[in-house]
């Protein structure tokens, strides 16, 4: 992905077999280059680009963001939780691909050493509420976390859409 910054110009492609990709961009100065690569076990990398720059990257390994998504009852017995996916989200929005936790609830996710958003949305969708922690520091020593769902009593909310407000109504 490319952005320019204080644009609304945002270019995705996706990579062929052999790494290629080609964009056709607007000219400009001052992009950014974002990859974000199909495996949570790399990470996502940022860089500077200027048209006419080479776009050939070499990946590195990131350091690690791993844990476990639990769930812990009334009694304070935790159990893991499958299938819960994880994902990170960079200051700038880019949201990584996500890690779904095996039979004992471990994750693992890499990033680059810096500030994120770490993001559990639990097993199928609705199934488990969204934990969420914010400004998670990742030190170059990488960083464990662990996600525990709590035995709450659900509550079931029923709604409807009744419309859109246009602009000038109030409701």
């Amino acid at each position: 992905r490319l952005d320019l910054p204080g644009t609304p110009q945002s270019y995705r492609a996706s990579t062929d077999d052999d790494g290629g990709l080609q964009m056709f961009v607007m000219p400009g100065s001052g992009y950014r280059g974002t990859i974000v690569p199909a495996s949570p076990a790399l990470p996502i990398t940022t860089f500077p680009w200027e048209p006419g720059d080479s776009l050939e990257l070499t990946l590195d390994y990131g350091v690690s963001v791993y844990g476990h998504a639990l769930f812990e009852d009334s009694a304070g017995t935790r159990r893991a939780l499958a299938g819960a996916s994880v994902y990170v989200v960079t200051q700038d929005g880019v949201r990584s691909t996500s890690a779904i936790s095996d039979p004992s609830g471990f994750f693992h996710l890499a990033v680059q050493p810096g500030t994120y958003t770490l993001v559990c949305e639990g097993r199928e969708f609705g199934q488990d509420p969204v934990l969420t922690v914010s400004d998670l520091d990742v030190p170059d020593e990488g960083r464990i976390y662990d996600f525990v769902y709590q035995d709450n009593a659900s509550v079931v909310v029923d709604g409807r859409e009744i419309g859109w407000l246009s602009p000038g109504m109030t409701q």
